[in-house]
């Protein structure tokens, strides 16, 4: 072994544009709340919770997230609660970088099925009844694959 610095190019790695995600927290009761155009809200919520253990005193606060688009529709992190808030934020950014990057993965379902819901919303009511059908298909396959 050599002291050596390792030969890669830094241009090759990822790169995740964290400054493009800036939260402006408003704090309602238990949730975190930010706009996140064009998603729409953003939320991180508290819970506080007291386990049930005889190893474990006091209580314990866990973090979750969610993402509200402007139809209605909400994304809940599939994720276990995170410990930290700090964690929460950096969970919240991985979720909406991912959701702009089109990626079909199982990883991904979830967010195909936060899209598709948008996608139902959305429809004009003069919409053809076929593509309420071929919405209608996707939706109840992504329902057999998703947990």
């Amino acid at each position: 072994m050599t002291n050596q610095p390792a030969n890669y190019n830094t241009d090759d790695l990822p790169q995740n544009d964290w400054t493009k995600y800036v939260f402006d927290w408003h704090i309602e009761n238990n949730q975190y709340q930010a706009e996140v155009p064009p998603h729409g809200k953003a939320l991180i919520f508290e819970e506080t919770v007291n386990p049930q253990s005889r190893f474990l005193l006091g209580y314990t606060t866990n973090y979750g997230i969610q993402i509200k688009d402007p139809t209605g529709i909400t994304m809940s992190d599939i994720y276990a609660p995170l410990k930290d808030f700090n964690n929460a934020e950096e969970r919240l950014r991985t979720v909406l970088n991912e959701l702009e990057n089109p990626f079909v993965d199982e990883s991904y379902l979830v967010h195909l099925s936060f899209t598709l819901q948008i996608c139902q919303r959305l429809l004009p009511p003069d919409t053809d009844l076929m593509q309420y059908v071929r919405l209608g298909y996707i939706e109840n396959y992504l329902g057999e694959v998703l947990p």
